[in-house]
């Protein structure tokens, strides 16, 4: 058996309703997200065997070898893109697959298995839920539990929800908390310069940092138990 594994794909919602020039610095802060989450000093660096992979001018994907890893990275992925567009409100939906994944070539898009599959699946669907920008599909090899799988139609609308309320600043935040930052690092390391912590946590505060942590950490315990 192949190895299982997670991929994300995702679009950038509502693509043409933006310039040529916007798209363009889409594609360039993904580019920027990339490096980041390839940064040595990055805690997902290890769990991404390859940069993030965009084609057809407004999608994007990434594979992921620990799965567990996946929501946590996807939501990172949307919180950046936010914050690093700053007023432009970009938004970003995505869909993860999890399930066996080829061994890959020098980009992802030109992978192959059932996790490269159900994660295209997602975002092609019509999902009943037609405003929810968070997917999930997994294949029964990689044997995730039905009651996890019913959890989360409850937990991922309940993230989306949230998420989709970020401002730039509360994306800026909650992006640090993502990587595992305390106030004081995330005020420190702020987009546009040093910040004073307690606007940080008050940015942190209405970003629904404990709600988003407390769900990550479920997702991230019970997918594979």
């Amino acid at each position: 058996m192949n190895k299982i594994g997670a991929v994300i794909t995702g679009d950038i919602i509502k693509s043409s309703n933006f310039d040529l020039r916007s798209r363009d610095l889409i594609r360039e802060k993904l580019f920027e997200i990339s490096n980041e989450l390839l940064s040595p000093e990055s805690p997902f660096s290890i769990d991404l065997p390859l940069p993030i992979d965009i084609f057809q001018g407004d999608s994007w994907q990434v594979l992921i070898t620990q799965p567990e890893k996946s929501l946590r990275i996807g939501l990172f992925i949307r919180a950046r893109l936010r914050a690093l567009m700053g007023l432009q409100k970009v938004d970003t939906r995505f869909s993860i697959g999890i399930g066996e994944y080829l061994p890959l070539p020098q980009k992802v898009s030109l992978g192959d298995g059932s996790a490269f599959i159900l994660s295209g699946r997602g975002l092609q669907s019509k999902n009943k839920l037609r405003s929810l920008k968070i997917y999930f599909n997994a294949d029964s090899e990689a044997n995730i539990s039905p009651s996890f799988l019913t959890s989360l139609e409850y937990l991922l609308p309940l993230i989306d929800f949230i998420a989709s309320k970020w401002t730039a600043k509360q994306a800026e935040a909650i992006s640090g908390t993502l990587r595992g930052w305390n106030s004081s690092k995330i005020a420190d390391n702020w987009i546009s310069g040093k910040i004073k912590r307690q606007v940080a946590s008050i940015n942190l505060q209405s970003s629904g940092r404990e709600v988003i942590e407390n769900s990550i950490s479920y997702y991230e315990k019970y997918l594979f138990e």
